[in-house]
């Protein structure tokens, strides 16, 4: 039981939480789920100063020319669970990815939901992490709010944290 007290009270102190409220000026978010289909800038406005503002790195991070892409095109067919992305440069689309139907869950309370995990193992930090991005479809943009969480070891002291941050991505 004392072990148990002891990693329960490290887990707290090594632990941090940042939450971002959701901007009262970009409007309500209100969706009926239905496919939707939109052309965006890829570079969005965060509500805080920290974190990426790429759609295309947090949507399709291993994408090759995700870091090229001026605007994205995203597509959901809710009824077929599936989200494609055409990447463009200069409006013209230079590659085309889908997400992964493992990642895609659907429609939860008017936003469509992409999730996703890894296992890090490097310069001493053992972790898990993992990134939910719930994405809201507006007439004139796509507002995403971006969770992120980990837990584990860092040179052996435990480590937990979790970050929510929106952004908007404007309609192109």
């Amino acid at each position: 039981m004392k072990s148990v007290t002891i990693i329960l009270f490290s887990l707290f102190l090594g632990s941090c939480s940042m939450r971002d409220d959701y901007p009262s000026e970009w409007g309500t978010l209100l969706s009926d789920c239905s496919d939707e289909t939109i052309l965006v800038s890829n570079k969005g406005l965060r509500s805080s100063e920290y974190g990426d503002d790429k759609l295309s790195a947090m949507l399709v991070p291993d994408a090759q020319y995700s870091h090229l892409a001026d605007q994205l095109r995203v597509s959901i067919v809710a009824s077929a669970s599936t989200i494609s992305i055409d990447l463009l440069l200069d409006s013209e689309i230079v590659e085309t990815l889908s997400i992964n139907t493992s990642e895609f869950k659907g429609c939860e309370n008017g936003g469509f939901v992409v999730a996703r995990s890894s296992v890090v193992n490097s310069g001493g930090a053992i972790a898990k992490e993992w990134w939910e991005f719930t994405l809201y479809f507006k007439s004139d943009s796509l507002i995403v709010s971006k969770k992120k969480g980990a837990i584990g070891t860092l040179f052996f002291v435990p480590i937990a944290g979790t970050e929510t941050q929106w952004l908007r991505f404007d309609k192109a």
